[in-house]
């Protein structure tokens, strides 16, 4: 697993409370008594989105079902990516048809669609990760968001029996760099939340400066204020980044 990397609930020992936390806590505290929620958690790789996930789900007590998509490595088609998600579904609620697939789905407070389901590969080496798959097949995975549309549409009233929570993220290459269309492009990046705002309910997990360095801190008790604060002049609020950049870098070791 990539260090400073929260995968799965219970490896959250260094957690610090943010404004972000507090607004995702609250948003997600309405799951217990509502259903029929579809919320994004968005927010630029290296934030702690899984973080941050995983706490608030865990201090609001609420009953989980995690996605996974361990898919077969190789060539994939999107129809083939879809019926792989459902027989996993399948498999694991121990049904048959997707009827009761849905049914055994609404008893979950939170249908979860995040790291096991994008980066199954970190869970285990044999799989493609859904991340994987849709970077090196970026122009047949818009087929599959097509499925997925297909799909909520013909079960609309199953869908209004449960709540789902995805952590999204959308690459794009700028040079040699990969950055989230949702956060870090500037001004299209605030058009494209204005945008996917009025289609979807989102929480954007973001941090100021000084959060970043108490995140860092947590981690690295022996970093340095100020190269904490350089490093985020040159990398932008990623605590993840930042850790592995102090660590790169040597900069602990002289401190």
């Amino acid at each position: 697993m990539e260090k400073y990397k929260v995968n799965r609930p219970g490896e959250n020992d260094n957690f610090i409370y943010t404004t972000a936390y507090h607004n995702l806590h609250r948003q997600l505290s309405k799951l217990k008594e509502e259903k029929g929620n579809i919320i994004h958690i968005i927010g630029a790789p290296g934030t702690g989105k899984s973080a941050n996930i995983y706490r608030a789900l865990e201090e609001l007590g609420l009953s989980v079902y995690e996605t996974r998509l361990p898919l077969k490595k190789g060539n994939i088609s999107s129809k083939n990516v879809l019926k792989t998600f459902f027989k996993t579904l399948k498999d694991d609620l121990l049904v048959k048809s997707k009827e009761e697939m849905y049914k055994e789905l609404s008893e979950y407070d939170v249908i979860l669609i995040a790291d096991k389901f994008h980066d199954y590969h970190l869970f285990n080496p044999k799989n493609t990760g859904f991340s994987q798959w849709t970077r090196n097949s970026w122009y047949i995975t818009i087929k599959f968001y097509l499925y997925c549309i297909g799909e909520y549409i013909t079960h609309r009233d199953n869908f209004k029996n449960m709540n789902i929570l995805l952590q999204t993220s959308w690459r794009v290459k700028k040079g040699n760099r990969e950055l989230d269309l949702l956060t870090e492009m500037g001004v299209l990046s605030e058009i494209g939340k204005y945008l996917f705002g009025k289609i979807f309910d989102y929480i954007e997990i973001k941090y100021s400066p000084e959060e970043v360095v108490s995140i860092v801190l947590q981690h690295l008790p022996q970093a340095n204020e100020k190269d904490i604060y350089d490093l985020i002049q040159i990398y932008g609020p990623k605590p993840r980044r930042i850790c592995k950049a102090l660590e790169e870098s040597k900069i602990l070791a002289v401190n």
